[in-house]
């Protein structure tokens, strides 16, 4: 929309969006409104990623920031969605200390837009995902870096007034610099998102272990972001 110059639209959809907002996350699903369903852990970066575009691409259009937002949910209350595998819908999702990388989930949960649930009793892959996520989906790495990136570009700007943000490490209450974040993100991802060869027959396909299909985000070189 924003290439084809449709920006009130664009915008107008980017804080629908932002009214659906709730413990921090974006719904992948809007359901009218009524029956939103939050069931993707990528989806508030991909939302950020349209703002960070629309403020670049549009004139003048950081004022989106300064747009009121009317909240659908504003207390962050919601029932729970009936569980489907009870092992798929326990995830957990962090930031890993080491890398800056956002990782969890696990292998019977999908997480990602890009993740495709199997439907098929007779290949017996009905809920089962074709590729699970666990570990730190590399678009999710590369979108929230983006993220962080342009928060110390508007800081920098006076568009956005703080440097840092707070985290709890082992009960105490930290502060970790978003510039900091971006460059051990960056400097990471290179030698935690290759895969190494590995040995095998001539007429044998290629076959990652899980250390290699996803990003672990667990370099042993590395020092903690604090």
């Amino acid at each position: 929309m924003l290439v084809t110059v449709v920006y009130l639209e664009g915008r107008n959809i980017i804080l629908a969006f932002a009214g659906t907002l709730r413990h921090g996350l974006i719904p992948n699903l809007l359901g009218e409104g009524i029956s939103a369903r939050f069931n993707c852990r990528d989806a508030v970066w991909w939302w950020l990623q349209c703002i960070q575009d629309y403020c670049t691409l549009v004139p003048e259009g950081t004022a989106i920031l300064h747009c009121p937002v009317v909240r659908m949910y504003p207390h962050d209350d919601s029932e729970p969605h009936a569980p489907g595998t009870p092992v798929g819908f326990n995830v957990v999702a962090k930031v890993h200390r080491y890398t800056g990388f956002v990782y969890g989930g696990n292998r019977f949960n999908c997480g990602t837009w890009m993740d495709k649930m199997g439907e098929s009793d007779k290949a017996r892959n009905k809920g089962m995902p074709a590729t699970p996520r666990d570990g730190s989906a590399v678009e999710m790495v590369g979108l929230s870096k983006s993220a962080v990136r342009w928060l110390v570009e508007l800081h920098k700007k006076g568009l956005f007034p703080h440097s840092s943000m707070k985290i709890d490490r082992d009960g105490k209450e930290l502060k970790v610099s978003y510039r900091i974040g971006t460059i051990r993100s960056r400097s990471t991802l290179r030698r935690t998102s290759m895969c190494p060869m590995m040995r095998r027959t001539p007429t044998e396909a290629p076959r990652p272990g899980p250390q290699e299909r996803h990003l672990q985000g667990q370099p042993r070189s590395l020092q903690p972001l604090v």
